[in-house]
């Protein structure tokens, strides 16, 4: 294949919106309001709103999975990467409720694309065993531990005590 047919292949036009049902490349990096252009090819970037499946570990023990939903990617307007901040991610775990088990590192696994639920599971919780979990996984989900966790930040004093107050 030709280089030029794979840079249409790749081309996302963002028009309409965003195809989640294209495996991408998840790249962390820290940044205040814009992240600037993407690190692989250099066009703009858009931010827009998925659905993702987050795993948390302690060290090398998993911890808990989690689905969330929030406007934290951006996504390249011409390949197919996804830049996330993992500070937005670590601040979206600091809130957790009793009984979850969240660990001190996190990874992104990939992203949910409920358009493809099948119409007579749409009703179902994707918690659900019968509910199939549609999984988009990061193409870069296999690399060094580096390139595909991230740990976030030690909960503050005033959480460790809560924390303890409501296990007793």
């Amino acid at each position: 294949m030709s280089r030029q047919a794979n840079d249409d292949q790749e081309r996302l036009p963002l028009e309409q919106g965003v195809d989640l049902s294209i495996s991408r490349e998840c790249v962390y990096r820290k940044f205040k309001d814009h992240p600037g252009p993407c690190p692989h090819c250099g066009k703009p970037l858009r931010q827009w709103t998925a659905v993702y499946l987050v795993a948390t570990r302690r060290g090398d023990v998993p911890s808990d999975t989690f689905v969330i939903s929030n406007d934290d990617g951006w996504f390249c307007t011409h390949c197919p990467t996804l830049v996330i901040n993992p500070d937005e991610i670590s601040d979206f775990l600091q809130m957790a409720k009793p009984g979850w088990d969240i660990g001190e590192e996190f990874a992104l696994l990939g992203i949910v694309d409920l358009d493809t639920v099948p119409d007579d599971k749409q009703h179902l919780s994707l918690s659900d065993p019968d509910c199939p979990l549609p999984l988009v996984e990061f193409r870069n989900l296999h690399r060094s531990k580096q390139s595909s966790s991230t740990r976030r930040p030690p909960r503050s004093r005033t959480q460790r005590k809560k924390r303890r107050r409501r296990k007793r």
